[in-house]
């Protein structure tokens, strides 16, 4: 496939990872990539959802919940109650229990509860996961009548992934890299734990490379003159009001990129897109953005009941101080934080893995940066990586803090919707053949550490 500049512009490229049969050859190349991703995806969570408890490590009771009203066709609004059934499924799981539940309330399986518990906080999302969620289990427990819904849904987090991940190759793709060492590089992620913690889980988190390779292959189309303006409005809305209201950062990030763009391009960068066609998109983007937010915010408001601040401690509250907020930040690489102590969440082996692929990814980026020319493709798109993974927690967590009135730590989970513009340069540097082979042989081992690691 190629492209060509608009009027004023430059030409651009012909994409490396367009294979020969055109548009028909392309299809069926990024379909049995879809289909490799959602494989390994099915795989790794049958290997670890018999081994671990059924809530997400970040508000999974209260997903769990949301699932289960969906399940029943019923949206989550203000002032719901987390169901008792949902904390009998926790504390009486055939599996291990979740030990937020477990060690921070004492309770033990069989024990009476009230409705009450703890408010649900499932309503300041958009239903629209929860409810996608619950048509895929449904779909699954109509073939296979005797499947848990809740394994069902959190064996189809394979479909969330193999569908970002795709995107992922699409937009690699779009900036120089060649669909299959791209696609070694995604596989590479999915046993680690942040991705882990995304994809085994009922979480709205569950779309976030759907939305962020999403908004920036939007933005990528618009800036080579083959998708109009107004239609990054369509990804901003969804990066705003679909799913969840910090993807917000994929369109700021993609944003970023059409302003860095058109800098470089008035500075002799590879591609040049006039003035007015970088200030219609950026509009249009973030005015998308900014409806979405605002829509769901109307939205959510007309539905439920405000409840009144609860009463005592809550046993998932943390004390206030520095011990307290590094444990929450990296609670998506380490463990959860329970009471005053850590409970190990993956397999320790798995703390190499990511290490190894966080420097990986940021070498990439920051080399490209560094030792590579603004006139080079991939070069705008490390810029706005690095600086959107740079600040797009800390903004998320001030802009959740005011929304809040609290102070909300910044988590690995923000960020990733900036994760596809960070992970670009990568994608295109996996095409060296030590790197292809390093980034399978951590693929095999993280996913290998899984199988032989005991984890209780």
């Amino acid at each position: 496939m190629s492209d060509h500049g608009t009027k004023g512009e430059q030409a651009v490229t012909p994409s490396r990872s367009a294979p020969e049969g055109g548009r028909s050859g392309r299809a069926r190349e990024l379909a049995l990539v879809f289909l490799t991703l959602l494989v390994a995806g099915i795989a790794m969570n049958l290997v670890i959802i018999p081994r671990v408890y059924v809530t997400a490590p970040a508000d999974g009771v209260v997903y769990l919940d949301a699932f289960e009203r969906a399940y029943a066709g019923r949206i989550t609004v203000q002032g719901d109650q987390v169901s008792p059934t949902v904390i009998d499924r926790v504390v009486c799981s055939d599996r291990i229990p979740d030990p937020l539940i477990v060690e921070a309330t004492d309770w033990e399986c069989g024990e009476p509860r009230e409705p009450g518990f703890q408010a649900s906080t499932a309503w300041i999302h958009p239903p629209t996961y929860f409810f996608v969620d619950a048509l895929l289990a449904r779909s699954v427990t109509a073939v296979l009548p005797t499947t848990d819904p809740v394994d069902a849904a959190r064996l189809l987090g394979a479909l969330w992934f193999a569908a970002g991940g795709t995107l992922l190759v699409i937009l690699g793709g779009l900036w120089g890299a060649r669909t299959w060492p791209s696609t070694i590089v995604i596989l590479a992620f999915l046993p680690t734990p942040l991705f882990t913690a995304i994809f085994a889980y009922l979480t709205p988190d569950r779309a976030v490379l759907l939305v962020g390779a999403g908004v920036l292959i939007a933005v990528t189309w618009c800036l080579r003159g083959r998708l109009a303006p107004p239609w990054l409005a369509v990804a901003g809305i969804a990066a705003g009001g679909l799913f969840k209201q910090t993807f917000v950062l994929a369109a700021l990030t993609g944003a970023l990129l059409i302003a860095t763009v058109w800098l470089l391009g008035q500075r002799g960068g590879a591609d040049r897109i006039p003035a007015r066609r970088a200030g219609s998109a950026i509009a249009w983007l973030l005015g998308g953005t900014a409806a979405g937010v605002v829509g769901w915010q109307l939205l959510k408001a007309s539905w439920g009941e405000p409840t009144s601040p609860p009463t005592g401690t809550d046993p998932f509250t943390l004390e206030p101080g520095l011990g307290s907020l590094l444990r929450l930040m990296f609670h998506g690489t380490v463990g959860i934080p329970a009471g005053d102590t850590i409970i190990d969440l993956q397999p320790n082996g798995m703390l190499g893995i990511a290490a190894l692929l966080t420097l990986l990814t940021a070498g990439a980026a920051f080399g490209a940066l560094m030792y590579g020319s603004t006139r080079d493709r991939v070069w705008p798109v490390a810029l706005t990586g690095v600086l959107a993974i740079g600040l797009g927690g800390v903004a998320i967590g001030i802009l959740g803090s005011v929304s809040a009135g609290d102070w909300l730590p910044p988590s690995p989970r923000y960020v990733m919707p900036a994760f596809a513009a960070y992970v670009v340069p990568l994608l295109v540097l996996a095409q060296s053949r030590i790197l292809k082979w390093l980034l399978t042989a951590v693929a095999l081992i993280g996913a290998l550490s899984w199988l032989v690691t005991p984890l209780w």
